[in-house]
């Protein structure tokens, strides 16, 4: 049945189903990536100095990455 709901599909319709598919999991990717990057950089924002140099970072670096918005 799935087969036949496909083939009654006008094929414009069909493209663009497809375009709004791959827009849509482009935005969820995007969203997932700023949501990792905003918690690794309050994770940094709260290490102590001794576990920044344990990892070879300043506390100005640091400070710097950490106040960077979540989109870059």
């Amino acid at each position: 049945m799935t087969g036949d709901r496909l083939r009654s599909i006008h094929p414009g319709t069909l493209a663009i189903s497809i375009a709004i598919g791959r827009r849509l999991k482009s935005w969820i990717v995007w969203y997932a990536q700023c949501a990792c990057r905003r918690e690794q950089r309050r994770t940094l924002a709260r290490l102590d100095d001794r576990q920044l140099r344990d990892i070879g970072v300043s506390r100005f670096d640091a400070t710097r990455e950490a106040g960077k918005p979540f989109w870059k």
